[in-house]
């Protein structure tokens, strides 16, 4: 409660976001992204590890950029 009343001295707004709200930070859903299917792997050995990351897409498509840009705009305000 200290924290949001010193945010309101300050004059900026404190906004409560749900426990289960998308992040709405590019970075963190594309890291989100290439973790979740290194999580799925299982692997349980360095060399399967390594092997799970080569699988995994080198680049996002073109698709997936615009939506995690757009996302960011529309959470930015």
């Amino acid at each position: 409660m200290i924290f949001v009343q010193a945010v309101c001295r300050a004059g900026a707004r404190s906004f409560n976001r749900p426990i289960h709200s998308p992040d709405p930070n590019p970075i963190g859903q594309t890291r989100a992204k290439l973790a979740t299917p290194l999580r799925n792997v299982n692997a349980r050995s360095f060399d399967d590890i390594k092997t799970a990351i080569r699988e995994l897409p080198s680049e996002p498509t073109p698709l997936e950029c615009h939506n995690l840009l757009s996302l960011a705009a529309r959470t930015s305000t």
